[in-house]
């Protein structure tokens, strides 16, 4: 009888760390800016006017500004597929390349994640700065305002500023 218990014992000992072994999925970047590496990599195919004010990522696509000389050109990229770009009129100030665009996908956003308890993130966004493209994300307010939250590449909290 001792015998049969020991290995049971065994059993639920196997059983119990195999369920707390290791495999868990690795964390997946979050949804709005999963789909910019992609994009970005879609821009940066076309070849001719690489340069970027802004790229944008939303709960439905992400959103590219380019620089075409004196003019910006909006893109969106939905679905896996680069749109054709649209005149939005002149423009003028900071770009940046597709290479020059590099933030942890994964964890970018947890210094928000970690400081609010489940904010409401809807837009991600890069933009050229003088020293090369800046990072942060409109968070909605419990209070019904909006924050713009000026993030490091790999998450840090760099600054927050209550918009409007």
């Amino acid at each position: 009888m001792a015998r049969r218990s020991r290995a049971w014992a065994f059993v639920v000992a196997a059983l119990v760390l195999t369920a707390c072994g290791d495999d868990a999925e690795p964390a997946a970047p979050h949804p709005l800016v999963a789909d910019i590496p992609a994009a970005l990599d879609a821009f940066a195919g076309r070849g001719a006017g690489t340069e970027l004010f802004q790229v944008s990522g939303t709960p439905e696509r992400v959103e590219l500004i380019q620089r075409v000389e004196t003019e910006a050109v909006g893109l969106t990229f939905a679905g896996g597929v680069l749109s054709v770009g649209e005149p939005l009129g002149p423009a003028d100030g900071f770009t940046f390349t597709a290479d020059d665009v590099d933030f942890d996908t994964v964890h970018v956003l947890d210094g928000i994640t970690d400081e609010l308890d489940d904010p409401t993130i809807t837009r991600f966004e890069v933009v050229g700065g003088p020293d090369g493209p800046l990072y942060s994300a409109e968070v909605l307010s419990d209070a019904g305002g909006t924050l713009l939250v000026d993030l490091a590449p790999d998450g840090e909290v760099l600054g927050v500023v209550p918009e409007g």
